[in-house]
């Protein structure tokens, strides 16, 4: 009977081994498949941590869109979008430059040297830096001067126009050179605003929907409504909400990174838990005390190994603008201005603010559509 025991408890166990290996490299696939070029670790701490601020910044933008309605007894209508609000402490004209005829996941820099703004980086640490400024000064900058003594264009070479005496915008060769605004909230939090909107950190515009607004049948079937955890959009009010492209994007990676991890760890501990029995089954009490001071002793090495390796392989900290983020922003801009959501010029702005240009062709309106505000 016993030996029947250990012979069904040994097959569990190298079943349960063998399974925990065939977990890892789907782990490893999965990641391979999200493109993520990270760790499973790595992948899912950035991931987190993107999805984090950016609902922080949500968050702040739902407030000033409740002061906007508070000031002007609405909300932005969809074709004025975000980037009418008002309620900032300080709103600079900026410089932003990219090599001319740049691809599509090719974002803007605060300098000519091509580097991208690392957005996140930008918000924690201008935040700092402005909280900073307000502890010492009990208000947030207000003009040039004080955002300068902040520190904070010093610290990522913002190009501040006002500062430069409003000259016109830069027409280095080779250089694209916009020109957007970087604006302080009274809660120090930092945004960059173009004519397009209030930029995520992927600088892709932050989606604005007003369901009680003309237009509002380009809305169904939003993201938003599967987001029931928040995890990319937020709900200011009824009708009104406002959302990330890039943000659900690293979402939907997060999934599919969670998934294989949590199947991988349940058979990690049942083929630990299995390896245990068979030695208590097995051995005597004193091969009993080595074997498992054996098996801890090798469980420890393997997670230092796998943290070790997981610090140093190749990881893309900086959130990066992929493709398929623009993308996924130019069909929802292609289908707002089709339901009449928003105008041509409304259109422009936002497509412009991602470094693309308007199609020359004609955007099809559904019949029936309002044609308020469509040019």
């Amino acid at each position: 009977m016993l030996k029947t025991l250990r012979f069904i408890v040994l097959l569990f166990a190298v079943v349960a081994w063998v399974a925990l290996l065939i977990g890892f490299g789907v782990t490893g696939v999965s990641m391979i498949a999200a493109d993520t070029g990270r760790s499973w670790d790595a992948g899912q701490s950035h991931n987190r941590r993107y999805i984090r601020l950016t609902r922080e910044q949500l968050a702040a933008v739902s407030r000033h869109l409740r002061d906007y309605r508070k000031s002007h007894g609405r909300y932005p209508t969809n074709d004025e979008g975000l980037a009418v609000l008002d309620g900032f402490a300080t709103r600079q004209k900026v410089f932003l430059y990219r090599p001319a005829n740049s691809d599509q996941a090719q974002g803007y820099s605060f300098t000519r040297d091509g580097y991208e703004v690392d957005a996140f980086w930008f918000w924690s640490q201008g935040h700092s830096l402005i909280a900073r400024f307000w502890s010492d000064h009990e208000h947030a900058p207000t003009t040039t001067d004080e955002l300068l003594k902040s520190g904070l264009p010093q610290q990522f070479g913002v190009d501040l126009l006002a500062a430069r005496g409003n000259a016109p915008v830069d027409d280095t060769p080779g250089i694209e050179t916009v020109e957007w605004e970087l604006a302080i909230g009274h809660d120090c939090l930092v945004f960059l605003i173009s004519p397009g909107g209030i930029m995520s950190a992927w600088q892709v515009p932050f989606v604005y929907e007003n369901r009680n607004d003309t237009g509002a049948g380009a809305f169904e079937d939003s993201p938003v409504d599967d987001d029931s955890d928040g995890q990319y959009s937020v709900k200011v009010d009824e009708g009104i909400h406002v959302w990330s492209v890039g943000a659900q994007q690293y979402a939907d990676e997060l999934d599919t990174l969670l998934s294989p991890g949590l199947v991988t760890g349940v058979i990690g501990v049942t083929a630990i838990l299995l390896t245990l029995l068979l030695i208590w089954l097995t051995l005597s009490p004193t091969g009993r005390a080595v074997a498992i001071m054996g098996l801890a002793a090798s469980s420890v090495i393997a997670l230092a190994t796998r943290v070790t390796i997981s610090c140093y392989l190749p990881s893309n900290i900086a959130p990066q603008r992929s493709p398929e983020m623009v993308s996924r922003r130019q069909e929802l801009l292609d289908k707002y201005h089709g339901a009449g959501a928003i105008s041509k010029e409304t259109y422009t702005k936002s497509l412009v603010a991602m470094g693309l240009k308007p199609s020359d062709s004609t955007i099809p309106r559904p019949e029936g559509a309002d044609s308020k505000g469509v040019e």
